[in-house]
């Protein structure tokens, strides 16, 4: 079957619209509001339909979509081809997608039926099996072909439209995509599917979702985008890290948002970005005037802050800075942890990279400085939100991203007594955020938190603060040859209390996943078992299994047939076939059973 150049378009002249490349430039040299919303409508398409087809499901969709624009706003300058902005956005929305679907499936605690509700009522029929074989076999493209693949099969550009993005000319276009088409029917007809039906399908989930693209949620994540880029602008300038003659002061970025977002809306506005603008314009100040920034958060906890939808933007400056925005304080938070996970993970390459004994003095100097601005703005964030778990977030970061500081050490001592004394939700939602570092410096809180669920074992969050973060901090230690007093403690209130519950993932992931199981796993083999027989959730089942089959194998030869027997068992059963939420991680552990599986037929050859 010839496929028709484009599956949904016929070419058209080449618009005069400008270039995601122009938009880009914009973007980065001006903050322009509105090159920022151009690019999020002119993807909008493209992107959602991906986060829905990894996520399936409406609700985490939208967050995904967000979430892949905000770091779009956050890495726009260090986009290597700008012209090809599709492909860098289908990549990221698929990261992005895949980091939910694993984080969600810890906290999932409705029915799949409920979940589901969320999204519109009559769903059509979608083969998500073969978009994510589509997904994968795209990946292994070469980017020249690649590019030009997503623009005009899955963003259904033409030709003309495809070698203005590009930059390239019309014939380089064709010429790509005639190849990448090739090799792309080649690579799915191995895995016995038409290229023409897969984009069929893909045509179908992508106008099932394409209505999600609302005017609000765009409105919304250009606002996120905004506020990244005041924040971003008001810290470097702060630090020094940006010229005077690049950096838009916050009262001209605040105008600026303030205007889009009533330009944009036309009736009623958003006013998260103010919010988020007058904050920055009041840390600025406070940094020229070497004062401490106070951040806009209610110290009055009993008063409540006017919806944004009641508030209509007229005056910029008629707002004060005593509200509370919630939803502004998380997006800051992230927007610290994402910059301070970025040093943490590029440090060790620049120090690698060093020519001189002076060159990486001057290294370790900055980022000695940079953590230390991190702690301070995770401090300040945790002093006005004393007693939530935001605080408890924050100082479980510090903790643990800076364990040999003085900071570090106090945030520890803090936090022992927060556990000691704060309600369990907030203990259980605080010390649940991922700090992407070794938790060996809070395992003192172990013990004291199990000394409460024993106190109260059957309270709504016991099970997860047993299996999810007891168990986790217990068992950071990878060397150990005993199992820690704390998870042995964990798995047996586990069994009593909670061996029929759906959050109890986390403590058969820490027996057996990918890397293989600690050295001492073998003691909570019949743990294992138990969940097995007594637990009716698909998630902890396919854990479970996956874990006795791990500690099987970790145990000696002799029992290798047994470990061979349910990982077969689990390749048969847990593929990652079934929508639900847990099905990206069943996938995962499928491959890597099979992974195992190999390497023990190959070992016995």
């Amino acid at each position: 079957m010839n496929l028709p150049e484009n599956p949904s378009k016929k070419d058209s002249k080449i618009t005069e619209a400008p270039t995601d490349a122009e938009l880009l430039k914009k973007y980065i040299d001006h903050h322009d509001p509105e090159a920022i919303e151009k690019l999020i409508e002119k993807h909008s398409s493209l992107v959602i339909a991906v986060c829905y087809q990894t996520l399936r499901n409406r609700h985490d969709a939208e967050d995904a979509f967000q979430q892949a624009f905000f770091v779009l706003a956050d890495k726009a300058n260090t986009i290597k081809n700008q012209s090809s902005l599709s492909s860098w956005l289908y990549s990221v929305a698929q990261r992005e997608s895949i980091q939910i679907l694993r984080s969600k499936h810890r906290e999932q605690t409705k029915p799949l039926s409920e979940a589901s509700s969320m999204s519109n009522k009559q769903e059509p029929e979608i083969d998500f099996d073969e978009l994510s074989i589509l997904h994968e076999e795209l990946k292994q493209i070469p980017e020249k072909y690649y590019a030009p693949l997503i623009l005009c099969y899955l963003e259904h550009k033409t030709s003309q439209e495809a070698a203005c993005e590009l930059d390239i000319t019309v014939a380089s276009v064709k010429a790509s995509l005639e190849t990448g088409r090739k090799l792309l029917k080649k690579r799915l007809r191995r895995r016995g599917l038409g290229l023409a039906s897969v984009l069929t399908v893909w045509q179908t989930a992508q106008a099932h979702s394409a209505d999600w693209a609302t005017t609000t949620l765009l409105q919304k994540t250009v606002s996120a985008c905004l506020a990244k880029t005041a924040f971003t602008t008001v810290s470097a300038s702060a630090t020094g890290t940006v010229s005077s003659a690049t950096t838009i002061s916050s009262k001209q970025l605040l105008i600026k948002g303030a205007t889009w977002m009533a330009i944009s809306s036309g009736k009623k506005a958003i006013i998260s970005v103010i919010a988020v603008l007058l904050l920055i314009g009041g840390t600025t100040t406070a940094v020229l005037m070497n004062k401490k920034p106070e951040l806009p958060f209610n110290k009055n906890k009993t008063e409540t802050a006017k919806k944004s939808s009641d508030m209509i933007i007229t005056e910029p400056t008629s707002f004060g800075t005593d509200l509370v925005f919630p939803q502004d304080v998380l997006l800051i938070m992230q927007q610290i942890k994402r910059g301070w996970t970025q040093d943490l993970f590029n440090s060790p390459r620049d120090r690698r990279d060093a020519y001189s004994q002076e060159e990486l003095i001057k290294i370790d100097e900055n980022y000695l400085n940079r953590e230390q601005e991190f702690i301070k703005n995770f401090l300040e964030i945790a002093n006005q939100q004393k007693g939530t778990w935001i605080e408890i977030t924050c100082l479980k970061l510090i903790a643990c991203r800076a364990p040999n500081t003085l900071q570090g050490k106090e945030a520890v001592e803090k936090l022992i007594k927060i556990t000691t004394n704060t309600d369990l939700k907030s203990v259980s939602k605080g010390l649940y955020e991922s700090t992407n570092m070794s938790e060996i410096p809070i395992q003192s809180l172990a013990p004291i938190l199990i000394d409460r669920v024993k106190k109260d074992p059957e309270h709504p969050q016991a099970a997860r603060l047993l299996a999810s973060i007891i168990c986790s901090i217990a068992a950071t230690d990878k060397d150990a040859t005993e199992p820690p007093e704390s998870f042995k403690d964990a798995a047996d209130l586990i069994i009593k209390y909670h061996v029929d519950s759906p959050d109890i993932c986390n403590f058969c992931e820490n027996l057996g996943r990918g890397n293989g199981s600690p050295a001492w796993a073998a003691e909570f083999e019949q743990h294992l078992r138990t969940i097995l027989e007594k637990n009716r959730h698909r998630e902890v089942q396919a854990t479970a299994l996956y874990a006795l089959a791990s500690v099987i194998k970790s145990t000696g030869k002799s029992r290798q047939p047994e470990a061979k027997r349910l990982y077969e068992e689990f390749i048969e059963k847990f593929d990652g076939s079934k929508s639900y939420h847990f099905a990206g991680i069943e996938k995962s552990l499928n491959q890597d059973a099979r992974r195992e599986l190999a390497e023990m037929q190959s070992s016995r050859r």
